[in-house]
């Protein structure tokens, strides 16, 4: 068989590498929270959405809602979220591959906006994902270079579910949305990824710690 052959590593394949990967909300940074006149802490429901993108086209691979408790009204408060990771999926990444995991944080009051960024992370075809200060283009048609640079760090972003950009998300308060880009490399990767996000109005004011993992 010849000694002198490598031997491929495991998982390695002439296209690519496959990875379990897994996202997870770690904890919950509030620096300001508000939930309305005489009414409790804030409700927050993080919306998580994992793809792989290479070569212009974008895989989703899971999404999951993260309810996260506070017990002050106003904050300060730092919450951290145990349990198993609500995203977790094995995919075969080809060469030249990147994992970008989507954030949108909402204060929960009727759950309508929740569910729709649910499915709205789930349909590529529609997604829109975009810079306030630059065109809206559709997360399917780039690899997030117009979006996300440098790779590695979260960035703010407007999310829609529509084709042009247009619309919102209504029934719950806006507070905020990031991207981060990372490149899928050989080997174990683990990092937590930092959102910073305030509210339209200032009234909420959050850092989502989401924790990366692939191996």
């Amino acid at each position: 068989m010849g000694r002198g052959r490598k031997r491929r590593q495991r998982g390695a394949g002439r296209h690519g590498r496959r990875f379990t990967v897994d996202v997870r909300v770690l904890d919950l940074e509030v620096a300001k929270g508000h939930d309305g006149l005489l009414r409790g802490p804030p409700d927050p429901a993080i919306c998580l959405g994992l793809f792989a993108v290479h070569e212009r086209r974008a895989t989703p691979l899971g999404r999951a809602v993260v309810r996260v408790r506070l017990t002050t009204k106003t904050g300060p408060e730092r919450a951290s979220v145990d349990g198993e990771p609500p995203v977790r999926t094995k995919f075969t990444f080809p060469t030249g591959s990147s994992v970008v995991v989507v954030m949108v944080a909402l204060e929960e009051d009727s759950g309508h906006a929740v569910r729709d960024v649910f499915a709205a992370l789930g349909d590529v075809e529609d997604l829109c994902l975009w810079r306030p200060d630059r065109d809206v283009m559709p997360l399917h048609v780039n690899t997030l270079d117009d979006v996300v640079a440098p790779a590695g760090a979260a960035v703010g972003v407007d999310v829609a579910h529509t084709a042009d950009g247009r619309g919102a998300f209504v029934g719950d308060k806006w507070v905020g949305a990031g991207v981060v880009r990372l490149p899928v490399q050989d080997g174990r990767f683990e990092r937590t990824v930092r959102f910073a996000v305030t509210a339209p109005d200032g009234k909420n004011e959050w850092t989502v710690g989401v924790g990366v993992r692939w191996r």
